[in-house]
């Protein structure tokens, strides 16, 4: 679960690969659709020209389950996961599950661009839903210290960590505003009736690798290695970061 952090929800996951141009993309995905449907439903092909940008998407295919959609463009593909009140507190099953979908993932982009994907990585959006104090006036005192007289509207910070010389890990914690569901459809929301949470974004990825090492591939290891690092900030760091204001990779 999560290691000294109380009231931590997964909100969601997005698994990314960039790519050197493909630019029958849509004919290659179709031929190895088969390997898609292990995991995914049939793909959606998307009418867009061959000289449209190349980050537009091309496919569109969702999980049996609605849960992901994987959307793949000339260049990249990106894997966008919500999780239900199933998976949201249980951090090792969100892990189980992106450990298989990345996998699949990886080797059908491998199939296509084989010893020349980028780079990749995973991004979580965790919310901390804390019971004692406020969590903005924590993100105040506790992360940048800053000396703020008086009301404070929000708060946001970010830091970038660098893992073993390879990886950017990237934290961006984010005082945000969240209004009891019952009132949601109220315009405007006055403060009030809000409930101050912080927002926790972790990207991971191997970009700094991909910077600085000339024909850099990233590879099915590395997908592992970064699906590790991830889980080891959300089950075993976190709790320090959120109650010390402490973090240390």
């Amino acid at each position: 679960m999560f290691r000294g952090v109380y009231a931590v929800t997964v909100l969601n996951t997005q698994f990314s690969i960039l790519f050197p141009k493909i630019i029958n993309i849509k004919r290659n995905i179709m031929e190895r659709e088969e390997t898609l449907l292990k995991e995914f439903m049939p793909c959606q092909i998307f009418p867009i020209p061959d000289d449209a940008p190349m980050e537009l998407p091309r496919v569109s295919v969702f999980t049996k389950n609605n849960h992901s959609n994987l959307s793949i463009s000339m260049s990249g593909c990106t894997l966008n996961t919500q999780y239900d009140d199933n998976f949201n507190r249980d951090w090792p099953k969100c892990e189980h599950y992106l450990k298989g979908k990345s996998s699949l993932i990886y080797d059908v982009i491998e199939g296509l661009s084989p010893d020349s994907i980028y780079f990749q990585g995973f991004v979580a959006q965790i919310l901390w839903d804390k019971t004692e104090g406020d969590p903005m006036y924590f993100l105040k005192d506790k992360i940048t210290k800053l000396d703020i007289k008086g009301h404070f509207h929000d708060l946001s910070c970010k830091f970038t960590l660098i893992k073993d010389d390879k990886y950017f890990v990237n934290l961006s914690l984010i005082g945000i505003k969240a209004a009891d569901p019952a009132i949601m459809g109220i315009a405007p929301v006055p403060d009030a009736m809000c409930q101050n949470k912080l927002l926790i974004n972790i990207d991971i990825n191997d970009r700094r690798r991909f910077n600085e090492e000339p024909g850099y591939n990233s590879t099915k290891e590395t997908t592992r290695e970064l699906l590790s690092v991830l889980s080891t900030v959300i089950r075993d760091k976190l709790g320090l970061l959120l109650t010390e204001g402490g973090i240390e990779l």
